[in-house]
């Protein structure tokens, strides 16, 4: 338990970083060039703690449900717990066990096209793992990343004000 929440902590850190940066900028946060900077195996690992640090917190939520309604959930056994798990993991491939490097190589190749620098980490593993899992990367995926960075963008500026 002590292990997931020091992830959690270390992801919430890791994503707030930038946006402080970008708070404090002109212009969005250049996450492509960040991830053209790291090595292979830097994004690697990075890819390997995202993926974990998802993972714990989604069985953490799903276990402070169970304790914090326990009425509701009186009948839950284990094996209705993994049900749930694994429900989770079918509706959002960012809960599956991605491969890495197949998503850290998609990832590589998007962010090479530099229209999507400015399009989020967290983001960016999500349309790999569309891709990874079938579907296929319109423009229009790739549109929407990008209008929610210039609309968040957007709304830091208006605070900055």
């Amino acid at each position: 338990m002590k292990k997931a929440i020091l992830l959690i902590l270390a992801l919430f850190i890791l994503i707030s970083i930038p946006l402080n940066i970008c708070a404090k900028k002109e212009e969005p946060y250049n996450y492509g060039e960040t991830w053209n900077g790291w090595t292979e195996y830097q994004k690697y690992v990075y890819l390997w703690g995202f993926r974990d640090g998802l993972q714990c917190e989604m069985i953490y939520s799903l276990t402070v449900a169970l304790e914090v309604f326990p009425e509701d959930n009186k009948s839950m056994s284990d094996h209705e717990v993994d049900k749930q798990v694994e429900f989770f993991k079918k509706v959002d491939p960012v809960f599956s066990d991605f491969d890495l490097k197949i998503t850290r190589s998609i990832m590589n190749d998007l962010y090479n096209d530099a229209a999507n620098s400015y399009i989020y980490f967290e983001t960016m593993i999500e349309i790999a793992n569309k891709k990874l899992s079938g579907v296929t990367l319109t423009d229009k995926i790739l549109e929407n990343a990008r209008e929610e960075v210039i609309s968040d963008y957007e709304l830091i500026s208006k605070f900055k004000e």
